[in-house]
């Protein structure tokens, strides 16, 4: 099992809607794909049309360690499943504190699941425990960066913590790439900004940049995905190539078209 962290301390930059789409996307490819909702605040839960309370038990159990990660799996459709959060993960991160080994629980949990081929972890904006567990569990990071400076600014202190888990914890970690959100291909402003992106990181750089549209604000509203809501869509047509990309890059050629 392939296991991404999508992460970046700074909210709002896009990592909710990153993981989902992507993880349609590469369901849609043939991909059996884990989507793990590691953010107190539920809000891959919420846009996965999963009801925090109907969820029942969540990432907090898995935290605390009183559920196994495979009695939490929820089926949201073929090839893509969901373990949820819930607002209780934020007091079992406190309490995971004292816990022996608490930067690995995630990764420990992880590794006796079996059936699934890639597993994306929406990792909360911060670079506390629970984002140090998805980085332990992890193979590759995936830094959605909303395109306007002082997001991008915060790049170089996410990589900072990716060198120290690195270096402690999980020696195989690095770093995917680099996804521009937000992107408005009719502001000058953005233009430019990605042409500065696309010169200091290179290759790191994952394409297409993703746009902002009403269409993903309704498709959260009712609990799909995007490429459920608007097929046919723009959008949608980005996340099935970054999908594309990111196989290509995990050297998953025979699924890549």
């Amino acid at each position: 099992m392939v296991v991404l962290a999508v992460a970046n301390q700074k909210g709002g930059v896009g990592k909710t809607t990153t993981t989902l789409n992507l993880g349609a996307a590469l369901a849609e490819r043939g991909e059996r794909v884990l989507l793990v909702d590691l953010d107190p605040q539920a809000n891959l839960t919420a846009a996965a049309g999963v009801d925090q309370v109907e969820a029942g038990e969540s990432t907090a159990a898995l935290l605390g360690r009183e559920r196994s990660a495979a009695g939490l799996v929820r089926q949201l459709k073929a090839g893509l499943g969901l373990i949820p959060s819930h607002l209780d993960l934020a007091a079992a991160e406190v309490a995971a504190q004292q816990s022996l080994a608490r930067e690995t629980i995630l990764r420990d949990e992880l590794t006796t699941l079996s059936g699934w081929g890639i597993t994306l972890i929406d990792c909360p904006p911060s670079l506390g425990l629970l984002t140090v567990n998805a980085l332990a569990a992890a193979r590759w990071v995936l830094v959605p960066v909303q395109m306007a400076r002082l997001p991008l600014l915060g790049l170089n202190h996410l990589r900072g913590l990716i060198a120290a888990v690195r270096r402690h914890l999980n020696p195989e970690l690095d770093l995917i790439g680099v996804l521009p959100t937000f992107f408005d291909p009719r502001r000058s402003y953005d233009r430019e900004l990605l042409a500065e992106v696309r010169s200091a990181l290179g290759e790191l750089v994952l394409e297409p940049p993703i746009r902002q549209t009403v269409k993903v604000l309704e498709s959260q509203e009712r609990g799909r995905s995007l490429l459920d809501h608007a097929a046919s869509s723009e959008l949608a047509a980005a996340y099935r190539a970054l999908a594309e990309t990111l196989l290509l890059r995990l050297g998953m050629v025979s699924y890549a078209r």
